[in-house]
């Protein structure tokens, strides 16, 4: 993405090119998993791919019995030509490759949460406020080879009215340490902070919180005026806001105040969607983490969460099919923190896009790759399968478009031309596979 060092052109690689057995992700990237020999900075893979059936997202096609030629982090062909002899090969057993996916409300914190996301073949995340200011050094690191994936478009630092720890970001925020931050030129210096730390885009409140903690879901967080400032803002910046919303009101406000993506919206109504579809604005329903209300394992069980869940999870259900029919652009997010226990992902969203939205398998696969790379402009580097674009893949066993549940089990990942997901076989010849019993 932005690519603000030079990359280093020695090293040892991320993977191991065993002669015999194929290809080996290292496990360095755990926390604490860091080794002597180690190289500083990765170096992608020049790896062909070969006998792969290809989904080209921006077409709907299945392009049959190809050869993917991945070298410098980007892809360099896709065509039915034979691997030129230098390049290393992987023999892809006629499975399905399509783009990485995009979890547009990414919560993790540190290496470990970017691993697990990166093994469920998430290749680009937008931070939803989780990290403050550390979501640009991860995407700097990333960008630098330091670290495989997933690439961030950053928030920094969560614009709302209590930043308790968040004010120790930038001293520029320490007046807010024992004051809310709000009122419109108090919320304008709060991005202004964030862009000038170099955010690409900011994420704030408009509604409240539905598992409780923060303020009742029906309640306006921030007025109208003071929504619209802020966006007005990130605007001058170049930038656009993802907002926080649940009822129908906070959507309203969002989507008339200008914000980019409204996220949740657990007790959203038709009138709400439609103010939705009449801003030109994206609805990211994070579905997948409502789901998780009911796990005791988590991130957002609480009491008052297992109470609400049965009846917000059959109005989003009822949502999901209303947008889908009135043409809100939707996109894919996880809300959750990729913690050990975790285990909602982004396959689950596409998967209920499919089942409860109506979506075609095809049209819910857009919804997790292109449409949001053209959301956040980064269709240019990702987002589809094209020569030129960066070498974020997914290998699945069988025809998504088909078989779409399949989405949950990668059997190969690769991000940013790192193979974070070594091809998994059926062949008992593939041996010397990664521990992953840490």
């Amino acid at each position: 993405m932005h690519n603000t060092l030079l990359r280093s052109a020695q090293g040892l690689t991320l993977v191991s090119l065993l002669v015999s057995a194929g290809l080996q992700a290292q496990s360095i990237h755990y926390s604490g998993k860091a080794q002597p020999n180690a190289p500083e900075r990765l170096e992608p893979v020049r790896l062909a791919l070969t006998n792969a059936n290809v989904l080209d997202v921006k077409k709907g096609e299945l392009l049959k019995n190809r050869t993917i030629l991945l070298k410098d982090g980007k892809i360099e062909s896709i065509s039915t030509k034979a691997p030129p002899a230098e390049l290393d090969v992987q023999d892809v057993n006629g499975y399905y490759v399509l783009p990485g996916f995009f979890d547009s409300h990414y919560h993790g914190h540190g290496q470990d949460a970017a691993w697990y996301a990166l093994e469920s073949g998430v290749t680009t995340i937008r931070s939803a406020g989780a990290m403050g200011m550390k979501d640009m050094a991860f995407r700097d690191a990333v960008d630098n080879d330091y670290f495989p994936g997933p690439d961030m478009v950053a928030t920094g630092v969560y614009v709302k009215r209590h930043l308790k720890d968040d004010a120790l970001e930038d001293p520029r925020l320490f007046r807010f340490m024992n004051v809310e931050l709000q009122g419109e030129e108090n919320l304008r210096e709060a991005v202004r902070i964030n862009f000038d730390r170099g955010a690409d885009w900011i994420k704030t409140r408009v509604g409240g919180n539905t598992a409780g903690g923060t303020a009742d879901a029906f309640w306006l967080y921030y007025s109208e005026k003071e929504i619209a400032a802020i966006a007005d803002e990130a605007g001058k910046h170049g930038g656009k806001i993802m907002c926080h919303i649940q009822g129908e009101e906070a959507a309203i406000v969002a989507a008339r105040a200008g914000c980019g993506t409204i996220e949740h919206g657990q007790y959203i109504t038709e009138k709400g969607l439609q103010a939705i579809k009449e801003a030109g604005a994206v609805w990211t329903p994070t579905y997948i983490s409502t789901e998780g209300f009911l796990l005791p394992h988590d991130d957002y069980n609480t009491p008052t969460a297992r109470r609400v869940a049965p009846w917000i999870l059959e109005n989003q259900q009822q949502m999901l099919a209303r947008a889908h029919e009135m043409g809100v652009t939707m996109i894919t997010g996880v809300d959750t923190e990729y913690a050990p226990d975790s285990v909602s992902r982004i396959a689950g969203e596409i998967n209920a896009f499919i089942e409860h939205g109506g979506m075609t398998p095809l049209d819910a696969i857009r919804a997790a790759t292109i449409i949001p790379a053209e959301v956040f402009g980064m269709d240019d580097d990702t987002g589809s399968l094209e020569a030129g674009k960066e070498a974020d893949l997914v290998v699945v066993e069988r025809n998504p478009l088909e078989v779409p549940m399949n989405l949950h089990n990668p059997m190969m990942v690769i991000s940013n031309g790192h193979v974070v997901v070594p091809f998994r076989s059926p062949y008992p010849g593939l041996d010397g596979r990664p521990d992953r019993s840490y």
